[in-house]
């Protein structure tokens, strides 16, 4: 073998080397996410997720006790309403989404119309779009940090600006524009930031990872996706929405 062909030979094998050690990486990073939210099988995705259920859940999975740091990293569900309501509407979307930023302009009166009667469940799926990640994440660290209140205000900022759909935006726009959001929304700025640098280790990721499993499990395969008493809405437009919570209302008072 002359010495151009030892070269070729060297890069073919160091190439296919590295092609299976990623691989292997892939699939090892793929079994421990599945095996970290095993647990999620135990929960009751058609009703609202507290924070007991999933300790429940999780040390029934594990079969011990959880940590009080454990705990402390879970994030439960997002909800908005009647926290007993006969009629539950479980909202999955994604803020890089075109068709969820479109409905963000009526599902807001959708929910100030009905939350005396009906509880909102919001959950997050992700579509892996360029700034799904970050905003999702910004989304559940405001949840985290000043609770339910403090993501409702995060989420309509968010659907407000179209700038999360599309192309990814730059670090620095990014951070400056989450920055403000985060201020307006009543959370410490400083401590924002901190957990969104951590959000693989403190629970938000998980939250988000959990919420797209949960969807699977319901039969989402897109955003927008609304469910009314686990049924899915066909077309999410407001007629339809509407529609769909006035017939489960008039359902549940018979």
């Amino acid at each position: 073998m002359n010495k151009r062909a030892w070269i070729v030979f060297t890069l073919v094998v160091a190439l296919s080397f590295g092609l299976l050690l990623w691989q292997k990486n892939q699939t090892q990073g793929q079994n421990s996410s599945s095996k970290e939210l095993a647990y999620v099988s135990q929960l009751d995705g058609t009703k609202l997720i507290t924070r007991d259920d999933i300790i429940r859940a999780k040390e029934k999975t594990l079969k011990r006790r959880l940590s009080q740091d454990e705990k402390d990293d879970i994030i439960d569900d997002v909800y908005l309403g009647k926290k007993d309501a006969k009629v539950i509407v479980i909202e999955y979307e994604d803020f890089a989404c075109s068709h969820c930023q479109a409905i963000s302009r009526y599902t807001e009166k959708i929910q100030n119309d009905y939350r005396d009667k009906v509880l909102f469940i919001r959950r997050e799926y992700s579509l892996n779009y360029p700034n799904s990640k970050a905003t999702l994440s910004a989304a559940e660290v405001a949840k985290k940090l000043g609770g339910n209140d403090a993501y409702w205000k995060m989420n309509g900022k968010l659907f407000q600006n179209q700038m999360w759909v599309g192309y990814a935006v730059s670090s620095g726009e990014r951070q400056t524009t989450l920055d403000k959001y985060a201020k307006e929304s009543g959370v410490d700025v400083k401590k924002f930031n901190e957990l969104l640098e951590k959000t693989e280790t403190n629970g938000v990721q998980e939250k988000i990872d959990r919420d797209k499993k949960l969807g699977d499990k319901a039969g989402v395969t897109g955003t927008p996706t609304w469910l009314v008493n686990g049924k899915k809405v066909g077309s999410s437009t407001d007629a339809n929405i509407r529609q769909a919570i006035k017939q489960a209302l008039e359902k549940a008072a018979k």
